[in-house]
């Protein structure tokens, strides 16, 4: 009987954390969401840094480091490692005054990015992205 009664909290819990994951993916441009993006160097301009959708055609790269935005708060972002390899980067995004931070960790280090959309389209994304770490 307690169990019952413990019911309706749980589902109200559950509601409540789901409209957190809605507002926050509302605050920045839908097409980032759940598409992976990779980084295109050639074209960054103004000190943007350009990405594209990683499924489309890209000029040859010694590496592109990717990142992918997904439903709910989570970020994968594959960083050039030192072997020229990629490692990949597992943590947590957020949106603060229509900024996107980045919580990454790797090896049990924890790396903080912040991404700010500046222009964006469905073939390419102009993004201010600083390191945190250091301040």
């Amino acid at each position: 009987m307690k169990n019952l009664l413990l019911l309706p909290l749980f589902i109200l819990f559950l509601a409540c954390a789901n409209k957190k994951a809605q507002q926050t993916e509302s605050n920045i441009p839908k097409q980032l969401i759940d598409k992976q993006w990779s980084t295109v160097n050639e074209l960054n301009k103004n000190g943007l840094q350009a990405f594209k959708p990683s499924n489309l055609p890209l000029p040859p790269s010694r590496g592109r480091e990717t990142i992918h935005f997904k439903s709910g708060g989570t970020v994968e972002y594959k960083h050039i490692a030192p072997s020229c390899g990629l490692d990949t980067w597992l943590g947590t995004w957020k949106v603060e005054n229509k900024v996107i931070k980045v919580s990454v960790i790797f090896k049990e280090v924890t790396r903080k990015y912040s991404f700010e959309p500046i222009s964006v389209s469905d073939t390419i994304i102009y993004m201010k992205m600083n390191s945190l770490n250091d301040k």
